[in-house]
């Protein structure tokens, strides 16, 4: 191995700032979907109205979402944009000059523009991956500019985004907002009540006190070259007509919150001001004045609501469209009606889900208002409905069906029962218990197990009439999960890395040696008596002879934390983890596609079939999967090298996409990243990610790019393993 030395490779310095961009192409959810909520989940952070029929909005996991039919249907795309350690990043602000380009920025320093609508983003690091920048301002389609957190608070660019410079040094303040008039005049709204200025291209900076010391000034909004407004928290909303050098507060009749987005419109030649941060109301002021009128924007028929922290208002000022929390869109029409476009019957956490593969999918979790611990759906997701829960509150921590209708769920102090496929459950408790329960299994209708706080275990033979206690083994160590084949054999797991079997149902156990340490083991299933895996948390492990020996199942990642995993068979599989991942193995854990469905954590999986699947997580987040992850960009096998090697890419020459494979003999910190003849960076296949020995496939789609000459190399822990050329011919 040597040190890197790109001799074939020109790395161009452009102004400070090195500029790495790279072609990433969107992709339409094809193989999952949301099915609770719909459209979608995850939060949105700014939204965009350019007529009465097309909107677009963004936000967290870089969704981009656009409507041609005013909110009935939309379409939804990721760009699956990742950061070092794997996890989406996030949309925080957008800015479109026209419905083709676009501009957005977010989380690690990253900038985004689209010319094609959103069809396709380029990316780059503006700066430093450490910086989080929160907004874009843009006064034509080449001057741009950033805000985001300190030091450097402040970016701009002439050339459409290609480049970047900090102007001079800013005061060292996070930027939650920046207004500007040119790249020579600045305004930034800041954290602790400032707001910065500079009117010579940063060669001086002015501070301005324009709240207390607490407050976080989140949004600018200007009608000229002198008035504005800022908002932000603890209901201050201040006006200047200054351009920033004094400030007035104007908030009679404010609903005391946090203002995130403000906005302007003209009303028979009367100028408004609209702000935007409630639950349930935009607030509006005749510019100029200290009186607000609230404008509701809740749906009559709305059950559930979240803040909302970005608004768009048509130039007449009839019609309102917001978003916010948890993927909330409403509109507001006037004063005739609102209308929510954003479909939610529960929003607590659901720990586990199941469906039988023929249109019944049950999750379980928190209660949101009463006895409502469970939804469920008889059409494959399209509609959902609560299940009552007869006289409880307590969680639900996992479920256990036997089939469509029957079936049991563990809970905090309690066993329930549904006969009604879900849309009822009844308690069935061993008589006296009071501790939680967190792990179920039934064999059939009648015959069962149950674990829980304190080692208390139980099982019944007759559906639940009568719980009959047994040891598990571990004493009073929590037991977490169990899992049984038949009338006799089964395993049960717990905390201190224990793990026990039974074959006579229960009446005694053996314990196993699995090797995990003292970490819990959350989670064991058995496919029959020989294979079956089991996790704790960090790692996934797997028999093939009953638990006598288990053998770590290497996942691509070494810095993961597993919430739940799934097989349907010896070959096919899911595990899915708190970053939102999703791995999927059709070779019994010999090789893994990697994917990332969500921004957010997911925390249950069950598998129908090896092409159809559900999950569920926070705010009652439910996902279906066909084909699951199919097309996937990275395939990983534990079968591990004796050295370092990069491979030619296959087929050489391409169109338009082409296979890099590559190994490494110990854990380390990869690198793959493709340059054109230039030098210049145009795709980051692989980001400085930490990867586990083995060999790894990866899939680069080369249809953004030219005809012609590129380079791939590989670096590995700081080091360049090699470094080759591949030819798209199109």
């Amino acid at each position: 191995m040597k040190n890197i030395n790109l001799n074939i490779i020109l790395i161009l310095v452009v102004t400070f700032i090195i500029v790495l961009t790279k072609p990433v192409m969107s992709q339409v959810n094809n193989d999952y979907k949301w099915l609770h909520p719909k459209p979608q989940g995850n939060s949105l952070n700014w939204i965009k109205m350019w007529d009465a029929n097309n909107w677009y909005a963004c936000g967290a996991g870089t969704t981009f979402m656009k409507t041609s039919d005013g909110g009935n249907t939309w379409e939804i795309r990721n760009s699956y944009l990742l950061s070092d350690d794997i996890k989406l990043l996030d949309f925080l602000d957008m800015e479109f000059i026209n419905m083709n380009t676009g501009y957005a920025c977010g989380s690690e320093g990253k900038f985004y523009k689209t010319t094609n609508a959103g069809e396709t983003w380029d990316s780059s690091t503006v700066i430093s991956n450490s910086i989080l920048w929160y907004d874009t301002y843009w006064i034509d389609q080449n001057t741009g500019f950033l805000s985001g957190t300190k030091p450097t608070c402040i970016a701009v660019t002439t050339d459409g985004g290609t480049t970047w410079v900090q102007p001079g040094t800013p005061p060292n303040y996070t930027a939650y907002s920046v207004f500007a008039l040119s790249p020579d005049s600045i305004l930034l709204s800041c954290e602790q009540g400032k707001v910065s200025k500079t009117t010579n291209g940063g060669v001086n900076w002015e501070t301005i006190n324009a709240a207390s010391g607490g407050i976080r000034l989140w949004a600018l909004g200007f009608i000229n070259d002198s008035t504005g407004y800022v908002c932000g928290s603890s209901r201050n909303v201040k006006m200047t007509t200054d351009f920033g050098a004094s400030w007035t507060l104007l908030n009679s009749g404010l609903q005391n919150t946090l203002y995130y987005d403000i906005d302007f419109a003209t009303i028979d030649d009367t100028t408004y001001i609209y702000v935007t941060g409630s639950d349930y109301a935009i607030f509006r002021s005749k510019v100029g004045t200290n009186s607000w009128d609230t404008l509701s924007i809740l749906d009559t028929a709305q059950e559930y609501s979240g803040t909302m922290f970005s608004s768009d208002v048509s130039v007449t000022g009839d019609t309102i469209i917001s978003c916010g929390t948890r993927g909330f869109i409403n509109a507001r029409y006037g004063s005739s009606h609102n209308k929510a476009f954003t479909n939610y019957i529960a929003t607590t956490f659901k720990n586990d889900i199941w469906s039988d593969g023929m249109g019944r999918i049950i999750a379980v979790g928190r209660k949101d208002g009463d006895n409502d611990q469970s939804m469920y759906s008889t059409d494959g997701g399209n509609t959902w409905q609560n299940g009552i829960v007869t006289g409880s509150q307590d969680i639900f921590y996992s479920i256990a069906m036997v089939n469509s209708t029957t079936g049991y769920a563990s809970g905090s102090g309690k066993i329930f029962k549904t006969t009604t496929g879900g849309a009822g459950w009844f308690e069935t408790s061993p008589t006296g218990n009071t501790d939680d329960i967190y792990g179920v299994s039934f064999i059939n209708e009648n015959t069962g197990w149950v674990v829980g706080e304190g080692g208390n275990c139980y099982k019944t033979t007759n559906a639940g009439g009568n719980w009959t206690p047994f040891t598990w083994g571990g004493g009073t160590d929590d037991a977490l999960s169990c899992c049984f084949i038949d009338a006799n054999t089964g395993w049960i797991s717990g905390e201190n890395g224990t793990l026990y079997k039974t074959t006579d149902g229960g009446a005694s156990t053996v314990p196993q040696n699995i090797n995990t340490g003292l970490y819990y083991v959350i989670n064991v299933d058995m496919l029959n008596a020989n294979t079956g895996w089991l996790t704790n948390r960090f790692e996934l492990m797997k028999t093939t002879n009953g638990g006598t020996n288990w053998d770590t199942n290497y996942l691509p990642y070494s810095s993961l934390y597993i919430n739940d995993f799934d097989f349907t068979d010896e070959m096919n599989g899911m595990v899915i983890d708190d970053d939102g991942n999703v791995y999927k193995t059709t070779d019994g854990g010999n090789s893994w596609e990697v994917g990332n469905v969500s921004s957010i954590q997911i925390e249950g999986v069950y598998m129908v079939s090896p092409t159809e699947a559900y999950i569920c997580g926070p705010s009652s987040f439910v996902f279906g999967y066909k084909d699951i992850v199919s097309g996937t960009e990275l395939t990983y096998t534990n079968s591990i090298p004796k050295e370092h090697y990069l491979e030619q890419n296959y087929p050489n020459p391409f169109n338009p996409s082409t296979t890099i494979k590559f190994g490494i003999p110990r854990q380390g910190l990869v690198s793959l990243k493709v340059y054109d003849m230039s030098g210049r960076e145009v795709a980051n296949l692989i980001n400085n990610r930490k990867m586990n020995a083995g060999q790894v496939t990866q899939r680069f789609d080369g249809s953004s790019l030219s005809s012609g000459v590129y380079f791939y190399s590989l670096v590995v822990d700081g080091e360049l393993i090699a470094t080759k050329k591949m030819v798209l011919v199109k």
